[in-house]
């Protein structure tokens, strides 16, 4: 006596929807393992990155009992001019936090920057005289007001 049995889907069909189960199981496999892997992976790194970047905290210091900056003038170099042929520099000051004993250089560059024509630097020669020299900088007026982020 042989017995059959009936069903309304095909048997072909029946193969592809374990087939395609199996493969279900295999992409949740590998993302649950890639997750495991990953997740570690960036916790760690967040802590090392964060250890390497940890500033100390900022304080507002005014430069009241030490106005020391000394001025720095380039001249050996020949090409650092201003426009009226004044050598150029910059102002240094070495500043100490009292809070924790740290050093801080601050370098100050006094100018006006560049023109990019003739015009723009005769412009800047009748409106922003102050701006194509070095000659006329008043560092007690300046380093007076000047704050610094210690």
């Amino acid at each position: 006596m042989t017995s059959s049995i009936s069903s309304s889907i095909p048997s072909s069909e029946l193969i592809k929807i374990k087939t395609s189960h199996k493969f279900y199981s295999i992409e949740i496999g590998i993302i649950i393992l890639f997750l495991c892997l990953i997740i570690p992976c960036l916790i760690i790194l967040t802590l090392i990155y964060q250890q390497q970047n940890h500033l100390p905290s900022l304080s507002l210091t005014k430069i009241s009992s030490n106005k020391n900056f000394q001025r720095i003038l380039l001249m050996n170099y020949s090409q650092a001019r201003c426009m009226d042929n004044s050598i150029a520099s910059y102002y240094i000051h070495l500043t100490n936090n009292n809070n924790n004993n740290n050093s801080r250089w601050l370098i100050y560059f006094d100018g006006g920057w560049f023109c990019y024509s003739n015009e723009s630097c005769e412009f800047r020669r009748q409106y922003s005289p102050n701006l194509i020299t070095s000659n006329n900088f008043n560092k007690e007026n300046l380093f007076d007001r000047l704050d610094i982020c210690m």
